[in-house]
């Protein structure tokens, strides 16, 4: 191995911890959000509102976030994420209440996917590109480690210390990954050259290719399975009288999930086609929400939640 591929693994392990790092602040504050909004007394729909904010301005923004990463590098992107991340996240442990939730919620997401995209530029463009699988495999691997301590870690400091003190400690996470990156040691990919005419395209051009409609469609309706259980498990586990740490060891239990079968999705994979794959997740997912509201409580319930993390993990790749 020669001297620059090992500069260039050291730094894409360095870019894997920071994604960690940012990703277990913002699936922490997913939690603190639900459970926060459910100790003031929300509604289901209330918190189904706030769930669905972190999406809704990367619904809009992510198509516009990717062509300025191509076009100025991952640096910038990645620092205004890092930092937008850390100062949304504090805005219900400054100002508690409603409106600091929903500002939170919505402006977490952006950060979020503003780094996270760049992110994967980075992941796609660092080292040989035929190794460019086994790189995205690596990240997805490594995000499942944060939902896995993101959680759990949220869940423990709600219950030792509070909501806000919860928002507080997610608020100083990202600010790792924004001391790093502005320190400039971890060497980013140029900026990617494209075609003239290529930013005159707009994003609905990309539902015009039938094979990508079909692609784009299977993708919403595992992200909208994906998503539901993000709504519903704080809702229940409360019902059920978890303590928050229960509810973040349920939730975690489905990061654990994601991390083994993405551990052994190859193996999956070289013995069943895409079809089968994605068939059985689907049927898989299925049975675990009919078993949500089984009469046998927690027991099933975090059965089912395991079934998720199997599921979703095996259709996402």
């Amino acid at each position: 191995m020669t001297d620059a591929a090992r500069t260039r693994r050291r730094a894409f392990a360095a870019l894997l911890a920071l994604g960690i790092m940012n990703h277990v602040a913002l699936t922490g504050a997913r939690v603190d959000v639900s459970l926060d909004a459910l100790a003031r007394g929300a509604s289901p729909a209330t918190v189904g509102l706030l769930i669905a904010l972190f999406a809704m301005l990367p619904m809009v923004f992510a198509v516009a976030i990717g062509r300025y990463s191509d076009r100025v590098g991952a640096g910038t992107p990645m620092l205004a994420g890092s930092a937008g991340l850390a100062a949304s996240i504090s805005l219900p442990a400054l100002a508690p209440g409603f409106p600091a939730l929903f500002a939170s919620a919505a402006l977490a997401g952006l950060s979020f996917t503003m780094f996270q995209v760049a992110l994967q530029h980075v992941t796609g463009e660092m080292g040989d590109p035929g190794k460019r699988v086994k790189r995205f495999s690596l990240l997805a691997l490594a995000f499942s480690v944060s939902g896995i301590v993101g959680p759990l870690f949220t869940g423990f400091a709600i219950d030792y210390a509070g909501h806000r003190a919860a928002f507080a400690l997610l608020a100083v996470v990202p600010l790792a990954p924004l001391a790093v990156l502005l320190s400039r040691r971890i060497a980013l990919p140029a900026p990617a050259a494209h075609e003239e005419h290529a930013s005159g395209r707009g994003m609905f051009d990309l539902v015009r290719h039938r094979p990508m409609r079909r692609l784009l469609a299977l993708n919403a309706l595992f992200a909208l399975g994906w998503d539901l259980h993000t709504v519903f498990v704080p809702i229940v586990g409360a019902e059920l009288g978890l303590s928050a740490s229960q509810i973040g060891a349920v939730l975690a239990a489905f990061g654990l999930a994601t991390f083994v079968v993405r551990l052994a999705l190859p193996w999956v994979a070289s013995r069943a086609s895409e079809t089968q794959v994605l068939a059985a997740a689907l049927f898989l997912s299925a049975g675990a929400y009919v078993g949500f509201r089984s009469p046998r409580g927690r027991a099933c319930w975090r059965c089912c939640r395991s079934r998720w993390g199997w599921a979703w993990a095996a259709a996402s790749p």
